[in-house]
């Protein structure tokens, strides 16, 4: 583990909550947590509930609201909200308050908390917290993460994100393999057809859950046979 991970995971242990731990957080309304934001990444059902909120297909809030690239370490495609202007605002900033409060990313809901599964084979599949400092609102108001999610309609087991990760972690382990024995059309090929079926292809009247577990299965069952041609060399 090299220094930089080392001190991520050492910040991890010192903010670590747990469902009944408190915090206090009062948002102001300043808007702050919506500036200088490069870091806003969206899942597929951040982008599924950004697209039915807005009453538009998923590839359409891509287009005009976010940029796509391949992920330098997980090799997974990656969705983020392009930021805006100089102060690089969220897209979804309007005088200090959120244009899409009703389905705002997850991310943006927990804020200032955050959320991560340790990945690995002896690690709980399990979601755990951690609060991260604001450097905005007051503290005139004491939360619980319980408390907190609820708010949002976030569940502290969390089935999405867990299957989510889980997802990510597989594909971001075969792709890295793969890239090693893949022409670079054949993986740029690849690397759109997971980002078709993990981010765009749903349909916004019909329940989410159904449908990324479909979708996902069928993006891991052809990697890994992609994999297993050959014994994994391609």
């Amino acid at each position: 583990m090299d220094k930089r991970m080392e001190d991520i995971y050492e910040n991890i242990k010192k903010h670590r909550l747990t469902s009944d731990s408190v915090f206090m957080f009062h948002c102001t309304m300043c808007g702050d947590c919506c500036r200088n934001r490069d870091d806003i990444l969206l899942n597929s059902k951040d982008l599924f509930n950004l697209a039915k909120g807005l009453k538009i297909a998923p590839k359409d809030v891509v287009e005009k609201y976010c940029e796509t690239y391949p992920g330098a370490s997980s090799r997974m495609p990656i969705v983020r909200l392009k930021p805006v202007g100089f102060d690089k605002h969220c897209a979804f900033l309007e005088r200090n308050g959120c244009a899409v409060q009703a389905f705002k990313p997850t991310v943006c809901a927990m804020f200032p908390i955050g959320r991560f599964r340790e990945c690995g084979k002896d690690k709980p599949d399990e979601i755990n917290y951690m609060f991260n400092d604001p450097h905005c609102g007051d503290k005139r108001e004491i939360h619980t993460v319980r408390g907190w999610l609820s708010m949002y309609g976030i569940p502290e087991n969390d089935e999405f994100y867990l299957k989510w990760t889980n997802t990510v972690e597989t594909l971001t382990a075969s792709l890295s393999k793969l890239e090693k024995y893949l022409k670079t059309d054949t993986m740029e090929k690849l690397w759109t057809f997971v980002y078709f079926f993990l981010y765009l292809n749903y349909d916004a009247e019909k329940e989410f859950m159904p449908q990324f577990i479909k979708n996902s299965e069928i993006v891991i069952g052809n990697i890994k046979n992609l994999e297993d041609k050959k014994g994994g060399v391609i």
